[in-house]
């Protein structure tokens, strides 16, 4: 290598902190699992379930100040 370009490539710092970054984007994108049971409890019939009725009820909370993204899942049945 030509000295010339190994002391510009010396002069630039080295890039840190590569393995935060990458845990902030991982907790911003958690997934909240939620069963039907747990949806057969809290609300009554013909009710909407969103995500801020979920978070009203205290089902989902708030990560990091943001909603997480919400998966519903099949374990239980719904009668309402």
């Amino acid at each position: 290598m030509q000295p010339i370009i190994r002391g510009l490539i010396k002069r630039y710092p080295k890039l840190r902190g590569h393995r935060s970054k990458a845990m902030i984007l991982n907790a911003a994108s958690q997934v909240v699992i939620v069963n039907l049971d747990i949806l057969e409890k809290k609300f009554n019939s013909e009710e909407k379930v969103t995500p801020e009725t979920l978070s009203e009820k205290g089902i989902v909370g708030k990560i990091r100040g943001e909603m997480p993204k919400i998966k519903i899942l099949g374990d239980g049945k719904l009668t309402k």
